[in-house]
């Protein structure tokens, strides 16, 4: 058989189709964290990623934003962030609920599970 330049024999082909993918049980971002590999790298990436300061810009001035300082009531902002950078590397986005007051004034922001998220446009 011939794909462009590659030549694929019918007897590679026979050897491969030996192992079907469906023998293997799925990878999922639960599973692959018992792969020390994975576990290391979204660590080491949200350690990193959750220490990175974040500043709020008008224009060319900082501002301070209380919410930056203390975003969560139960976690500190570097735990807050962490758990945002390793949502990330497994699921690929993390979520957050806003929780304002009575004025509408956005008070803390509490993570959401992403494995539960839908992702759409709204009806």
């Amino acid at each position: 058989m011939n794909f462009g330049r590659t030549t694929v024999s019918a007897v590679s082909i026979m050897y491969w189709n030996r192992f079907p993918s469906a023998v293997l049980p799925p990878v999922t971002p639960e599973s692959s964290l018992a792969m020390s590999a994975v576990w290391r790298g979204t660590n080491l990436i949200s350690n990193l990623g959750g220490a990175l300061p974040l500043h709020v810009y008008e224009g060319d001035e900082t501002v301070d934003s209380k919410l930056l300082d203390d975003p969560h009531p139960d976690m500190t902002p570097l735990e807050l962030w962490r758990l945002s950078y390793a949502h990330r590397c497994l699921w690929g986005n993390s979520y957050f609920q806003k929780m304002r007051n009575g004025g509408g004034e956005i008070m803390s922001l509490m993570p959401l599970s992403p494995w539960r998220m839908k992702v759409g446009k709204a009806k």
